[in-house]
C-alpha cells in the first residue's frame, strides 16, 4: 500500500470530538496501556508546550495512523506513532515519522528527538533504528503491565 503524502494532516481537537476519531482511538486504548482520547484531547486544549499532531485519514474519511509529539526546550518528545492494526507493516508509521523528522528539522531550535518503545515491539524498534534513532536507555517497569521501555534518541 502506498499512501500519498498529501493525506498528512494536522489533527485539531476538534478532531478528536468526531465519532471516527474516537472509533479509531478506541483501537488503540483498549488495555489503558497509554494516553486515551480524552487524554489527548486535554493536553491539545491545556498544554503551554508546542505539539505537532498529524494523522494520515484516507480518502473514505477514516484515520489511518497518527502521531503525537511534544518540544520541550530543545528536545521534542515522540508521545506516540499508532496505526490501525490492519494496516501495520504498510509504510504508514514511516511516513509519519519522517513527516515528524521534517518538522523538527525547521525548528531550528529543536536538536534531538526522544521516545520510548516497548522492548516487546520489534516492528517499531526497526522502524526507529532504521532511522537513525539509537537507544540511550531502558527504563524497568515503565508501561502500566509492567513492561520495560527502551528509549531511543536522535540527533538532528
Amino acid at each position: 500500500m502506498i499512501v500519498p503524502r498529501e493525506l498528512i494532516c494536522q489533527v485539531t481537537p476538534s478532531d478528536l470530538g468526531t465519532p471516527e476519531f474516537k472509533e479509531f482511538a478506541r483501537n488503540w486504548t483498549p488495555e489503558k496501556l497509554f494516553w486515551d482520547a480524552a487524554s489527548c484531547l486535554k493536553t491539545v486544549e491545556t498544554s503551554r508546550e508546542h505539539i505537532a499532531s498529524k494523522a494520515i485519514k484516507g480518502p473514505d474519511g477514516k484515520w489511518k495512523g497518527w502521531y503525537f509529539a511534544m518540544k520541550s526546550g530543545a528536545a521534542t518528545e515522540l508521545l506516540w506513532i499508532y496505526v490501525r492494526p490492519d494496516l501495520r507493516g504498510s509504510g504508514i508509521a514511516r511516513l509519519l515519522l519522517e513527516d515528524l523528522l521534517a518538522f523538527c528539522l525547521q525548528d531550528r531550535d529543536t536538536n534531538s528527538v526522544f521516545l520510548e518503545v516497548r522492548v516487546s515491539n520489534t516492528a517499531a524498534i526497526k522502524l526507529y533504528e532504521s532511522s537513525g534513532f539509537k537507544k540511550i536507555s531502558r527504563r524497568s517497569g515503565y508501561y502500566s503491565n509492567g513492561e520495560d521501555a527502551l528509549v531511543y534518541q536522535k540527533d538532528l
